[in-house]
């Protein structure tokens, strides 16, 4: 008997093709069948011939976009530097800050977001890397529980994945 194997086509593109940067942290396909690219110059969406580009001037948070986080609704969520979060919509997209990006900026500046957690109850936990414990909102953006963050050492981190789920409980706790 024999066994066939298939080759699959690869192909690498750059800044040349239409991509913003070079620096490519994650790439994701969204529920239209776009592809989309994280980079430190903002996110590109990929529609089989061409790029879109998305930075600060389009309503990103700010343009170094570390992950994306899908959840079961077809929202994309997305990590920056800053800890900030936002989530992509629509075919046309459109980007909505997560709306306790102040508090999570003013718990966790600095530090990379390795894993969120949102609640069916609407509580939110949230995990920054080189930081112990986690960081807890209630639905109305109340600090309940604090990370415990290292003294001056704080510096930036390789971001992880993060966990975005609207039913399962979350298992870092």
């Amino acid at each position: 008997s024999y066994m066939l194997a298939q080759n699959h086509a690869m192909v690498n593109y750059t800044v040349t093709d239409g991509l913003p940067s070079s620096q490519v942290y994650d790439v994701i396909q969204d529920r239209f069948g776009y592809i989309w690219f994280t980079t430190d110059r903002g996110l590109s969406r990929y529609d089989g011939y061409s790029f879109e580009n998305f930075d600060s001037d389009d309503g990103l948070p700010e343009n170094v976009v570390f992950d994306f986080y899908p959840i079961q609704n077809g929202e994309i969520w997305c990590s920056t530097i800053s800890s900030q979060l936002f989530k992509i919509t629509g075919d046309r997209p459109q980007f909505i800050p997560y709306k306790f990006n102040d508090i999570l900026f003013e718990n966790a500046a600095n530090f990379i977001t390795t894993e969120v957690y949102f609640a069916p109850s609407g509580e939110s936990y949230f995990r920054f890397h080189h930081t112990g414990g986690y960081l807890k909102l209630s639905r109305k953006g109340r600090v309940l529980n604090k990370p415990q963050l290292p003294g001056k050492e704080r510096q930036l981190n390789v971001v992880s994945k993060v966990l975005i789920d609207d039913t399962a409980e979350p298992f870092f706790f």
